[in-house]
């Protein structure tokens, strides 16, 4: 199975838009895929060059996700896993839950 790290050069190998690289990804990766925005960002810095995928430290506060959209994904499927919620919310350990 391929890591995270093996993620660019394949998705860079599409021709298609990432949109369409993203549902690929999700065929594969399921709810471990990279968001959609993610897979757009990361299209937008190979085209300039940058393919650095680590994830480097951000300034400034922390997202914060509203109730809804929390409740949103429970009420779709009510057994995902912390871990799985915050990748769908693209979200990560210092970010918090309003």
């Amino acid at each position: 199975m391929l890591g995270i790290k093996d993620v660019p050069n394949n998705v860079l190998g599409f021709i298609e838009p990432a949109a369409k690289a993203h549902r690929l990804l999700v065929e594969t990766y399921n709810e471990a895929a990279l968001s959609e925005r993610t897979c757009r960002e990361w299209f937008q810095k190979f085209k300039n060059g940058d393919f650095d995928v680590e994830d480097n430290g951000r300034s400034g506060r922390s997202k914060i996700y509203e109730d809804a959209e929390l409740k949103e994904l429970l009420e779709k499927d009510s057994s995902q896993t912390q871990q799985e919620l915050a990748l769908t919310l693209d979200v990560s350990k210092q970010s918090r839950i309003a």
